[in-house]
């Protein structure tokens, strides 16, 4: 989440964040697929580009965040969350 913002406030707050902002996201979206390895039921193949960019986001914007304050992060991470 912080890679997104500081990606897209780098105009505003400093052009050397967008370099930043970009290698974090990079990193995120990594450890975002080494984590979803281990799932016994994969993820549907992309459709495309933005098919790809619309579910990353949304999993980084909405699904973590909302998984975080809940206190199911970690059960569903070692695969005993609800289903």
């Amino acid at each position: 989440m912080l890679g997104t913002c500081a990606l897209v406030g780098a105009p505003f707050i400093g052009w050397w964040n967008a370099p930043t902002g970009a290698v974090a996201m990079v990193g995120a979206i990594s450890l975002q697929g080494w984590t979803h390895r281990p799932e016994a039921v994969g993820p549907v193949p992309f459709r495309g580009p933005l098919d790809m960019l619309v579910r990353i986001m949304a999993e980084q914007w909405i699904t973590l965040p909302r998984f975080v304050p809940t206190g199911q992060l970690l059960p569903s991470w070692r695969g005993q969350g609800r289903s």
